[in-house]
């Protein structure tokens, strides 16, 4: 029901303890990303505390399984020590 207002909306619904403020460009770049149906890898880099993580790897698996829009995902990610 909601999945037809979208990802975004969907974020700030059922994660609005996650999503508390507006999004900003760099939020509606990786939404939009995210949401390219025809890529099958993205790779996804911005500032720190931006909430890529949030969105890549929390936000967006779970609307996918819960929409029913994929079966399961695979996050792969890498860090280097700082």
């Amino acid at each position: 029901m909601v999945a037809r207002y979208g990802f975004r909306m969907w974020c700030k619904i059922y994660l609005s303890h996650y999503f508390t403020k507006m999004y900003g460009e760099v939020h509606e770049i990786i939404f939009n990303e995210l949401l390219q149906k025809d890529k099958r890898f993205s790779a996804i880099t911005s500032f720190r505390e931006c909430g890529k993580s949030t969105i890549t790897t929390l936000a967006f698996p779970l609307y996918s399984i819960c929409e029913q829009i994929y079966k399961f995902g695979v996050v792969i990610s890498e860090t280097e020590e700082q």
